[in-house]
């Protein structure tokens, strides 16, 4: 399955490169694409993008604060979204919350550059597989493979803090507005003296930028608890996702308890029991080898025949002691 890595700037381009060989390792059956590390010198690198992009079947794009709108980054979004029907198209969030992040790419469920968001993110790959590996051996590898990835995360952080660009506040976007309004206002003004506008058209600006200033005080009270529920909603999240993590484990563990006890009730015989098989009919148990699930019984049959069963799979049955072995022969 291809995986295509999109990026814009920097840290993006240093996390999709780290990315584009840790996938790799984590998921095997994924083949990671990403143009810094596929093109090679001298190649039509804009004929082999487009191609890579037609035959992609899952997209990731790293996502930054200042990146949100690059054209490269859109073009290539833009190109992975049209094949929505045979592929998933998934922002990681390098340094944002996907609450915060923007149109045209809100409109796909995005993942945090995190260690619970890049869990799910590679059973989601895991589960497109023809045939999907286990869970537990991908959580071990996964378990093992995150921190140097986590580490590479930072250092590029660090290395490329000055590429950031400025977060803007709901407050400041407000306030913004306002100021926009006011111009509007001091124009209307001017235009007033010079053509006459009518006082009551003024007053009505005026009266709009009153009740704007009371909207900016309302939702910017409103804006502080949104942010609070959005904390909470990735939080239950993450709590939800954990929940089922836990469930998943404490039914294999269960399962697990029952076929051990399934399989230690099926080997409680000894030499010397008598024992009925639902084939070849009743017999006399003369040996016992190994342990465990590979142990066998050496089993002389009243027709004559001896064998050897495994006693996991054999369906012996114990039989009373005073089942007599003889008394069919005459």
């Amino acid at each position: 399955m291809k995986v295509f890595i999109s990026w814009s700037g920097e840290p993006s381009r240093s996390i999709a490169s780290e990315l584009h060989g840790w996938l790799g390792v984590v998921v095997q059956h994924v083949r990671p694409w990403m143009s810094d590390v596929e093109i090679e010198s001298g190649t039509r690198w804009n004929d082999l993008i487009a191609s890579n992009l037609e035959s992609a079947d899952f997209g990731i794009v790293c996502v930054t604060r200042s990146n949100q709108s690059a054209p490269w980054l859109m073009f290539e979004s833009g190109a992975l979204a049209k094949r929505l029907d045979v592929a998933r198209l998934v922002p990681l969030c390098i340094d944002l919350e996907p609450a915060e992040v923007i149109s045209p790419l809100q409109s796909f469920q995005s993942r945090k550059l995190d260690m619970d968001g890049m869990r799910r993110l590679i059973h989601e790959l895991r589960e497109m597989s023809e045939h999907p590996m286990p869970r537990e051996p991908i959580d071990r590898l996964f378990e093992a493979m995150w921190p140097g990835l986590e580490e590479q995360v930072r250092l590029a952080g660090t290395q490329h803090n000055n590429a950031e660009g400025p977060r803007r506040s709901p407050d400041d976007m407000l306030a913004e507005l306002v100021t926009r309004v006011r111009n509007l206002e001091r124009d209307t003004e001017t235009e007033k003296q010079a053509n006459g506008l009518s006082r009551r058209d003024l007053r009505m600006l005026e009266h709009a930028v009153m009740t704007l200033d009371d909207s900016v005080s309302r939702l910017s009270f409103l804006t502080n608890h949104i942010e609070e529920f959005v904390h909470s909603v990735n939080r239950l999240e993450q709590l939800r996702y954990s929940e089922r993590e836990l469930t998943t484990a404490r039914k294999i563990n269960v399962d697990r308890a029952e076929t051990n006890q399934q399989h230690d009730a099926g080997y409680e015989i000894g030499v010397g029991d008598l024992v009925n098989h639902p084939k070849f009919g009743k017999g006399s148990v003369v040996n016992i080898a190994g342990v465990g699930a590979g142990q066998r019984a050496q089993v002389n049959f009243e027709s004559g025949q001896q064998m050897w069963l495994v006693l996991r799979h054999s369906q012996l049955a114990p039989l009373p002691p005073e089942v007599d072995l003889g008394s069919s022969e005459n």
